[in-house]
Order: structure tokens, then sequence, then C-alpha cells
């Protein structure tokens, strides 16, 4: 179940890149999660995160074995067109079952948040040298604004940023990221640049 390799296909080349997309789209759906953020009735914000790995859930695998089913898992060139429908349709279903991570703070815990950083910030390093926290690097890709974006546990090096700027990133002070519009080629390069680092 799940498997689109599981048609029967006698649809042409076009036809079947059709198809392909629309099973592929509600396979990313199936996969994405709304994110939650900022602080509670002040600063609040969603995203639409697309994990790079990660598996379909149940309830999207059984809308696409359905989809399936009702065609007898026989693309044609005269059926094509209502099994992507299906597909489309799909998508708007398996969108209201989508998961929520919220990781929104209450304007205490963000006050809260923000004493300690500024109470980390003016203790003196234990080496006597200059401290350099250890970042988190986070690259992930909005789909629902048709963009990537870059998000550092605290602030890169300038070179860092001239690269960032040179690659068409733009910096989000109410979000804290970086973002573009999404290129495939470049998210690659990001991912293999900046690869996570734990925190």
């Amino acid at each position: 179940m799940g498997d689109p390799r599981k048609w029967i296909n006698d649809a042409g080349p076009r036809q079947s890149k059709v198809v392909e997309k629309a099973i592929n789209n509600l396979f990313a759906e199936g996969r994405t999660y709304t994110e939650r953020a900022g602080v509670i009735g002040i600063s609040e914000f969603e995203s639409s995160i697309l994990p790079i790995f990660g598996s379909c859930r149940p309830e999207v695998l059984e809308l696409h074995a359905k989809i399936m089913e009702s065609f007898n898992g026989w693309i044609r060139p005269d059926n094509y067109r209502f099994i992507v429908t299906a597909y489309e349709n799909a998508i708007e279903e398996a969108n209201k079952t989508r998961p929520i991570v919220d990781k929104r703070r209450t304007p205490e815990e963000d006050k809260l948040l923000k004493d300690e950083i500024k109470e980390e910030k003016t203790e003196e390093p234990s080496n006597g040298g200059s401290a350099s926290p250890v970042q988190k690097e986070i690259i992930t890709r909005n789909e629902a604004r048709g963009g990537m974006e870059v998000k550092f546990s605290g602030k890169p090096d300038p070179t860092v940023i001239d690269y960032l700027k040179t690659n068409g990133f733009h910096w989000s002070r109410r979000q804290s990221l970086w973002y573009r519009k999404y290129h495939a080629a470049l998210f690659k390069e990001i991912e293999n640049k900046f690869p996570p680092v734990s925190g």
C-alpha cells in the first residue's frame, strides 16, 4: 500500500507525468507538518515544514490506496484526468489532518528567555577568552510559500551572512531566519555546507 509503482500504466508519457506529479504532491502533503512559533498574542506565525526524510502519514497512505482501488490500479488515456482530480481532492482532505507542532511561547516565557540570554551575555568566559556558542544550523523548505529557510541558533559569522546574501537570501527579523525562493540545487548545497550540529 502506498507504492505508486503498483499502478498499471497504459497512458502516454505526458499523461503519466501529470499523474506522477499528482501522486508525489499527495505524498509530500503526507510528510508535511505545520509549525507554530513566536509569542502568543504578539508575534505568532506559522510555517509549513516538509522534511527531506520521513514517512507518509497512515491516513494519507489510505487515501492513496482508495484512489488506486477506485480506478482498479489502472492509468489509461481516458481516465488519467479523473485520477489527477482524485489526488487533488485527496490533498485537500489530507491537509485537514496535517499535524501541528506548537512551539509558541507565552509572553511570560518569552520574557524569561530574553532575561536568560541577557544573563548569558553578561557572564565572563571561564577560559578568559571569547565565548563562541555552538550553533545548530537548520535548513527547511517552506512549501506553502514556495521558499526555503535557514535558521541559526546564534548569530553566524559575517562570511556566512555574506554567503547567504550573495545567494539571494533575505533576513526576517520577525521570524529570526534567512529566507528566499526555493531552489533545489542551492538547497542541497546549503544542506552540505551547514550540516546539523548538536547545540
